[in-house]
Parts: structure tokens; C-alpha cells; sequence
């Protein structure tokens, strides 16, 4: 990775229900491949807005209510672009559905750790819950 380079800015958020799953997002491509939903923030956006517009754009959930709860660089894939991200925590309401190509649904915290951005999610379970993970 070449750190010399200023770095771009991505967000994601962790949404839970009560039984204690994660809405995860899978990559277009694959749909068994499962992530945060998020993204990149766009130029001249900032990082809340940037999280409310992903999720509504990935799940057609409205998020409120929202914190941010995590920051770390996440190393990017074989391109070697690196995102500052950060993970919000939050409301959601409404219904999903979206017009994207990537499922939407609640799955377990294992599945989301062996998903594309493992290593990210591991880093923020573990600075959420130091005990766990």
C-alpha cells in the first residue's frame, strides 16, 4: 500500500435487530459475499451524510439517529486503495428494498466476519467488545 498517497473516505453502518443480527449488504457480484452496507463518500459530501444516503441507496432503510463509533483505515483489494472508513451506528426505519444488484439481509456476526472485509469487521467487533470476537 502505498501511504504517500492521500487517502479516500468511505463509511458504513452497523445496523442490529433484536435477535442480534447484522443487515449485511453482498457484493454485487456475489451474492454470498456479505459487508456493511456503505460505501465511498462522494466529493464535497460529509461522512454522515455519506452513511444515511448509503444505506437508503443499498437497503431503501432511513437512518437516524446516528453515531459514529469506529474509525480505521481499511486496506483496500487489488487495486491497493485504501479507505479511512467509518462505521455508524444507528435507527433504521421503513422497509427494505432496493433497486441495487446485492442482496440485502440480516445474517449472523460469523458471516460477516468471513465476508470480504473480515479483517475490518474483526477490528471493529473486537474495539466494540475487546472480550469477544
Amino acid at each position: 500500500m502505498d501511504n504517500s498517497k492521500p487517502h479516500a473516505y468511505a463509511v458504513c453502518a452497523l445496523i442490529t435487530n433484536d435477535a442480534g443480527e447484522i443487515l449485511a449488504v453482498s457484493r454485487k457480484d456475489n451474492p454470498d459475499a456479505f459487508g456493511l452496507p456503505g460505501g465511498k463518500v462522494d466529493p464535497g459530501e460529509g461522512v454522515y451524510e455519506a452513511v444515511v444516503r448509503e444505506v437508503r441507496e443499498e437497503t431503501g432503510l432511513t437512518f437516524s439517529n446516528i453515531i459514529p463509533i469506529f474509525i480505521r483505515l481499511c486496506e483496500g483489494g487489488s487495486d491497493g486503495k485504501a479507505f479511512v472508513t467509518t462505521t455508524f451506528k444507528g435507527e433504521v426505519s421503513g422497509s427494505i428494498q432496493t433497486t441495487e444488484k446485492g442482496v440485502v439481509k440480516w445474517i449472523s456476526k460469523q458471516l460477516l466476519l468471513d465476508g470480504p472485509f473480515g479483517k475490518y469487521n474483526e477490528a471493529l467487533f473486537k474495539a466494540l467488545n475487546p472480550h469477544e470476537v
